[in-house]
Formats: C-alpha cells, structure tokens, sequence
C-alpha cells in the first residue's frame, strides 16, 4: 500500500451544507484540500492530484463543468452536489476517468453508501501521485492559494474573502 493518502477535492463556495462530511474525511485520514474556484481547483489538481472530486455545480469564477473535461482519462472519480435542504443530491461525472455524466442522481442517504464504497476502494489502492495525469493548462494567472487540511481536528472556517488562506497541521 503506498504511504500517499488519498487526497480529496472540495470545491465551491459556502460549503457549510458539507461540513459533516469534511469532519468525517478527515477522522477517516484522508488530505482535504478546498477551493471555491476553478483555478483554485486545477492548480490543486494539477499540484496534488486527487483521488476524488466533489463540487458544487457554479464555482467561483465559472461553472464547474470543465472539471469533466479536466479529469476524463485520469483515474479520478468527480461528483457534483446540489444542496437541498440540509442536505444535498450527488449528480455522478466521471467514475476513476471514465465519463458518466447523465448517470441517475443519487439520492443523499444512498450516497452515504457510494462514498463509503469509493474511499475503501481508495484506501485499498496503491496509487502514486495523480498530479501528472491531469491535463496542464496554463496558470499563468493563477494567483489563489487553495485551502488545505491535513488532519485537523476541527474543520477550518470557510469563508469568503479576496485571498483563500492555506491552514497546516501544527507538528
């Protein structure tokens, strides 16, 4: 098994409705990174690679869409979320690089199940670094530094504000 944690993408902004779920990743031992933009998305992609992708449907800057052209061919899996009422439907994308969009939507306590079953696949997969998988594009413009979390014990404070701040695990 590789010593390389599987490493997670949230993306978009106000993802209160999420905080569960980034509390429960995190006891799981899995690297969080969260970005309310696409560029702050593809620069974590293409710096990290990530075994898995949850994104609102409208980022920041842009629709969330290009993320399936980004990461047809890897071996991510990328769902989109739309909140609900406390809650959120998961609308499938790409499934380990293969396109499944128009996929039925899944259903917030059914997807409790598909999630459990992707991190174990994850965590029982030796997989090196997907950073160099990603499609590059240029980043000239990219200036945003996206939010990462290391096994931290409380979730950081998601807010909106002109700069994302980088938060690290205290050694």
């Amino acid at each position: 098994m590789s010593n390389r944690a599987p490493h997670i993408l949230l993306a978009g902004e106000g993802l209160y409705d999420a905080l569960p779920l980034v509390e429960s990743l995190q006891k799981w031992g899995f690297e969080l990174h969260i970005a309310t933009s696409y560029r702050e998305a593809r620069k974590v992609l293409q710096q990290f690679g990530c075994e898995l992708v949850l994104s609102k449907m409208r980022l920041r800057d842009a629709s969330a869409y290009p993320l399936i052209r980004l990461l047809a061919g890897s071996r991510t899996t990328l769902y989109f979320f739309l909140p609900v009422h406390r809650s959120c439907w998961w609308l499938p994308a790409i499934r380990q690089g293969q396109n499944c969009w128009g996929a039925p939507a899944i259903r917030p306590g059914e997807f409790t199940r598909v999630l459990d079953k992707i991190l174990q696949e994850m965590k029982q997969q030796s997989i090196p670094p997907l950073a160099a998988e990603v499609r590059q594009e240029s980043n000239a413009a990219d200036t945003a530094v996206p939010l990462t979390v290391r096994g931290a014990k409380k979730p950081p404070v998601l807010k909106v504000s002109a700069a994302v701040v980088s938060h690290e695990k205290k050694r």
